[in-house]
């Protein structure tokens, strides 16, 4: 009796976007200076392990790729920039990473949530980035119920007074987190 092997999961994101760097991916993904809850959420964000309609619909376990709090196709992009509350916890985030970044808020893609491939430099200024980002992907996906702009901040200034307690924050992220 012959048996397939299932291909392993980093070759199934591979195959969903073959134009990404994945291996400078993994390497902000790991050098990420948050916790571990942050890093797994990003991580699922990555993989496409979210539950979207679309992703529940391609394997058939719903009847519509629709979300059915908007009605529009429900995309990890979609749940994680444009939908509701969302879409406002996005464009404050925007604004702070363009400030960082002495860019327009324009210059902020959304795919940055789901590949990280950029390297910015100093590092402080680019560890800060992959800090925000993988503390927002966390909000949002652990947050599902409650999503205020005003919540988020709150969220963000507490992970931030952790951060600063370490001793190596002037190392990792300097003052760049101080723009929230």
């Amino acid at each position: 009796m012959a048996t397939t092997a299932t291909p392993p999961r980093e070759l199934h994101v591979k195959q969903i976007q073959p134009g990404i760097d994945w291996a400078k991916v993994w390497n902000n993904l790991q050098g990420v200076p948050t916790s571990e809850g942050a890093r797994s959420a990003w991580y699922a964000v990555l993989h496409d392990l979210l539950p979207t309609n679309t992703r529940l619909h391609r394997i058939q376990l719903v009847e519509t790729e629709n979300y059915t709090v908007c009605g529009e196709k429900d995309t990890t992009v979609h749940r994680l920039t444009e939908c509701g509350a969302v879409e406002e916890i996005w464009e404050w985030t925007q604004i702070r990473l363009a400030a960082i970044h002495r860019t327009g808020q324009r210059c902020i893609p959304p795919e940055w949530l789901l590949g990280p491939v950029f390297r910015f430099w100093p590092r402080q200024r680019h560890l800060a980035t992959l800090w925000i980002l993988a503390n927002l992907v966390h909000y949002l996906v652990q947050n599902r119920r409650t999503m205020l702009l005003e919540e988020y901040i709150d969220y963000l200034r507490r992970s931030r007074w952790k951060k600063y307690q370490e001793n190596k924050r002037w190392g990792t992220v300097g003052s760049y987190l101080e723009i929230l």
